[in-house]
């Protein structure tokens, strides 16, 4: 979780001001540079930045997470770590009890990162096409 911190406090600082590695380079690598890539385990279709998932709602991190959000996911979805700039929210979660990797990702996962948004009272994202407040 450290790491997905340091990378949101560099990008939460304003655009002047010093910071550890350049801030275009990090907004770079947390940008979608892919979009449309398949992933064999997630069984879909999601934009990647360079190393990192990226708009993780396209990957199955539930319904809240924003279109600035960036991270990964591990050991079949079971274990995961991402960033939320948008909601200065940052996730890491380890998994130990291995279940296969729909039930891990599609159930568990977006289960538990709804329920996590809700409960920070965090707002959900406004599905592409639909009226805001519907």
């Amino acid at each position: 979780c450290a790491f997905y911190e340091a990378l949101m406090a560099i990008l939460m600082k304003p655009a002047d001001a010093p910071v550890p590695l350049p801030r275009h380079l990090i907004e770079t690598m947390v940008g979608p540079a892919v979009t449309g890539r398949p992933d064999p385990i997630l069984r879909c279709d999601g934009p990647w930045g360079l190393g990192l998932m990226v708009d993780l709602r396209q990957h199955f991190f539930g319904d809240h997470t924003s279109a600035r959000s960036f991270g990964h996911s591990g050991n079949s979805g079971s274990s995961f770590a991402f960033c939320d700039p948008t909601h200065d929210l940052s996730v890491s979660v380890l998994d130990t009890a291995k279940v296969d990797d729909h039930d891990a990702v599609l159930i568990r996962r977006h289960g538990f990162l709804t329920k996590l948004y809700e409960l920070l009272d965090l707002p959900q994202r406004t599905p592409p096409g639909a009226a805001a407040g519907r």
